[in-house]
């Protein structure tokens, strides 16, 4: 039995505070890979990251009735497919166009820094949202935070050799510049960059 299907177990099957913390590990290994399921089909981070919240709060709710531990990476893609769909449902929202969230609110205060900001971003994301859908999951996935194609095959539960023809594909329609810029904007809005999603997660499994 290797080390995720022990997690999925004890998350599922120990003591309440044994599950707590088998789950906040799953959680960390976990958030980049469903967030980017996530943004590649809502399109903006913020709205991923609210998803994701749900989608693991549902999960360790129900991970007593996944029988079979070694599924739970494609099993979780499922719920967070399933929480952004019912996300935007609850609150009327369209699909958010990776080009249009590029005009979204920013925080940072200074205006040369804003429009250098936003002028990237804008290209970034309408690259990738010139992708074929299926091009631009496996892209998201692949370059946020260093997945493996075995890490990423089991969450798709597709072979690898998929994985890899989507991503050669992606990569000469997006050409080395901005396969660069890419990987870069993604890698900096990674949720496990701070604590922010773990612990609003870590928060609400503690009450249950």
């Amino acid at each position: 039995m290797d080390r995720l299907e022990e997690l999925v177990i004890q998350a599922s099957t120990g003591s309440p505070p044994q599950r707590q913390q088998a789950f906040n590990t799953l959680v960390r290994r976990f958030q980049d890979m469903a967030c980017a399921w996530a943004y590649a089909r809502l399109g903006n981070f913020s709205l991923a990251e609210d998803a994701v919240q749900e989608a693991f709060v549902t999960a360790y709710r129900a991970l007593p009735d996944l029988r079979a531990p070694a599924a739970f990476p494609g099993w979780l893609r499922q719920i967070v497919t399933h929480q952004c769909s019912r996300f935007i449902r609850a609150k009327q929202l369209p699909l958010v166009g990776l080009e249009q969230a590029a005009t979204l609110p920013d925080p940072l205060p200074d205006p040369s820094q804003l429009s250098e900001k936003r002028a990237l971003v804008a290209q970034v994301q309408t690259a990738l949202a010139d992708l074929p859908e299926k091009e631009r999951q496996v892209t998201t996935l692949f370059y946020i935070s260093g997945y493996s194609m075995k890490e990423i095959s089991a969450f798709l539960d597709m072979p690898q050799s998929t994985i890899t023809n989507r991503l050669r594909s992606a990569r000469k329609r997006l050409k080395e510049r901005l396969v660069d810029m890419v990987r870069d904007y993604l890698h900096t809005e990674r949720p496990s960059r701070d604590e922010r999603l773990t612990n609003a997660i870590r928060t609400v499994v503690a009450d249950d």
